[in-house]
Parts: structure tokens; sequence; C-alpha cells
């Protein structure tokens, strides 16, 4: 998994994000070019995380230690396994809102 990227998918989400927490998206088609821009960064970083798991759990289960320090080893080793997780549970909540926020706005209309 090349660094570069996943540095430009956050750089991605993170523009969105903040451009949407600016209400910088006041009309309906700006709202859903947003959110087809943060749904295409939700997809390449579960891709990231899903690679990034199978990374984390080769380390774990190769370890030839305690399970517990295993699992701090794979932390250590692939510290995007964790991260991008919380970063997708954060991303999936701001989506929900932009979601209602279409709906509200088409219901308006």
């Amino acid at each position: 998994m090349s660094m570069d990227n996943y540095e430009s998918i956050l750089a991605s989400i993170t523009n969105v994000i903040d451009q949407y927490d600016s209400s910088t998206y006041l009309t309906t088609e700006s709202l859903l070019e947003a959110l087809r821009t943060l749904s295409r960064g939700i997809y390449h970083l579960t891709v990231i995380h899903t690679q990034a798991g199978e990374a984390h759990n080769a380390i774990q289960h190769n370890f030839s230690g305690s399970a517990a320090r295993g699992l701090i080893e794979a932390d250590h080793e692939v510290p995007e396994y964790r991260i991008s997780r919380k970063i997708l549970d954060a991303c999936n909540r701001v989506q929900s809102a932009m979601i209602m926020e279409l709906s509200i706005m088409k219901k308006e209309m």
C-alpha cells in the first residue's frame, strides 16, 4: 500500500469535510458532488483498511511471543489499520449527515 495514495485519499476526504463544515455546499448539486467525492474516498480508504488488516493479522499471527505482545507489535507495524478504522467511522457519520441534509433540501424544493 502506497503511503502517498493513503495521504492523497485522506487529503481529499479532509477537504470535502472541511468544506461541508464551512457550509460551502449551499446547493443540492454541490452537496451531491461532495457526497460523491466523499463516497469515493470512503471506498478507497476501505480498500486500504482491508489491506492493512491483512498485514496486521499476518504480523500478529506470525509473532512468536504472546498474543498480547503480537497485537502490540502489529499495531506498531501497521498503524494504518486502527487509524483508518476510526477515520472510516467518522466519515460514515458525516456521509449520513450529508445524505439527511440532501434529503431535506430536496423536500424543500
